[in-house]
């Protein structure tokens, strides 16, 4: 029951062969005016840029013209990034707290304003990898299937670099906006 005018079944793969059945004798009521199936919401990063760039699964529009974000920086505010992600991790060169960096291969500038750093569960990390995000795997796992599905998942513009400014701490409850940006 979600209210009191509204409820909600759901049918679980236990039971999804009678889901026809179901919808069937719930028809018969009439107090039932709508009938309608619900889709369970999924994180789905390895569609996600296909879909913004052109509304189909597996079309890339943009990569199939060329465009991979090359010599762009996107500016980026969230809960934190987590550095040693395969999709920003940089081996040669530390991420670069409060200072620029063009050097390092995805995170160009770290603004610390919180703690530096993502949480479990936290939204920085997600969001900067469906923008920017470009998989690199270890020399151990080059090739693997475990590498090649990130690879699959890499960012709209995975060759664009990020600027970004940490907005919560583990802390925190909510984002925490720096004083001269409002």
């Amino acid at each position: 029951k979600v209210n009191e005018e509204l409820y909600y079944i759901e049918a679980v793969e236990s039971t999804a062969h009678l889901l026809a059945d179901i919808v069937l004798l719930l028809a018969n009521y009439p107090q039932i005016t709508h009938i309608e199936p619900r889709r369970q919401v999924k994180s789905r990063n390895f569609w996600a840029r296909s879909v913004v760039q052109t509304g189909e699964e597996e079309r890339n529009y943009y990569w199939e013209n060329g465009l991979y974000g090359e010599g762009q920086v996107i500016g980026l505010s969230d809960t934190g990034i987590d550095h040693d992600h395969c999709f920003f991790y940089d081996g040669s060169t530390p991420t670069p707290l409060n200072k620029v960096d063009m050097g390092h291969r995805k995170i160009v500038y770290y603004k610390t304003f919180r703690d530096g750093e993502d949480h479990k569960g936290g939204h920085g990390t997600p969001i900067a990898g469906s923008l920017a995000g470009k998989a690199i795997c270890p020399a151990t796992t080059q090739g693997t299937f475990e590498c090649e599905g990130m690879q699959r998942m890499n960012g709209m513009a995975s060759e664009a670099k990020i600027a970004f400014i940490d907005l919560q701490s583990k802390t925190d409850k909510e984002l925490v906006l720096p004083k001269d940006m409002y």
